[in-house]
């Protein structure tokens, strides 16, 4: 055995408050960034909304172009 008796549980009490220590904080970032991630979902939803409408424009564009060449050629 190496050191004093008493000092060893001391040693193995250190270590589970510094495992207890790192499970919380991991925990607590865990929770932040999830918080943060899901404040941006309203966001994001927004922006991928006006794009598909954006699409859908740009498409049926293209396709009254289309239909308009088919009609000159026909």
């Amino acid at each position: 055995m190496t050191g004093h008796p008493d000092r060893e549980g001391e040693t193995v009490r250190m270590e589970t408050v510094g495992s207890a220590t790192a499970v919380v904080t991991l925990l607590g970032g865990g929770v932040l960034v999830l918080g943060y991630v899901l404040d941006q979902v309203p966001a994001l939803s927004d922006k991928a909304a006006t794009a598909i409408k954006a699409l859908r424009r740009l498409r049926d564009v293209w396709r009254d172009d289309d239909s308009d060449e088919d009609g000159e050629d026909g």
